[in-house]
């Protein structure tokens, strides 16, 4: 018996064939200043870069402006030239981040 056969009688009888599927919800970033390719981006509460690519070699810096907290600086990383990378220089504010801002160390 045919596959498309077998889904139909099933389908008659009352039974669910194939799987379900939803789409999960994808955060969209505000986007603060670009460095050399990368932009520094920010979401609810956290914090980061993305180089799509980096055009120069060296280490990238995100600061995160922090609502009711003192400002966050992450850790510096380093990123070779022409490399598409997302998530450098990550950080996290306890409530809200109102904006970022990416800095090239060389």
């Amino acid at each position: 018996m045919k596959a498309s056969r077998v889904k139909t009688l099933l389908a008659a009888a009352g039974i669910v064939v194939g799987s379900l599927t939803a789409a999960a919800p994808v955060a969209l970033a505000s986007t603060g200043n670009t460095s050399n390719g990368c932009t520094a981006q920010y979401f609810t509460t956290a914090f980061s870069s993305k180089c799509n690519p980096a055009t120069a070699s060296g280490n990238y810096q995100t600061h995160g402006a922090c609502r009711w907290q003192s400002d966050i600086y992450a850790p510096k990383q380093y990123v070779g030239k022409n490399s598409i990378v997302n998530g450098v220089s990550s950080g996290e504010c306890s409530n809200k981040v109102t904006g970022a801002t990416v800095a090239f160390w060389g």
